[in-house]
């Protein structure tokens, strides 16, 4: 009985991974597009937390996405 609970134990711990704390950071990925659907490189992009009014400005990459990383957690507005 007691090498079948040492077993399980090992078991346990083996499979057993680091718990990660969540991050309080997201990230807003888009695409601009004009009225055809096709993708437009280097249009300037604005985000805005809607509780603090922080600002953050990204530009579009050569196919259009734009993509503003680690923004605190909260409501954002774009245009």
């Amino acid at each position: 009985m007691r090498t079948l609970v040492t077993a399980v134990c090992l078991f346990v711990l083996a499979w057993a991974s680091p718990s990660r704390a969540q991050s309080t950071y997201g990230t807003l990925v888009g695409t601009v597009t004009d009225d055809t659907g096709a993708a437009l490189p280097g249009v300037t992009v604005g985000v805005a937390n809607v509780n603090t009014g922080v600002p953050r400005t990204i530009v579009s990459d050569g196919t259009g996405t734009y993509q503003a990383a680690n923004l605190d957690a909260g409501r954002y507005a774009s245009r």
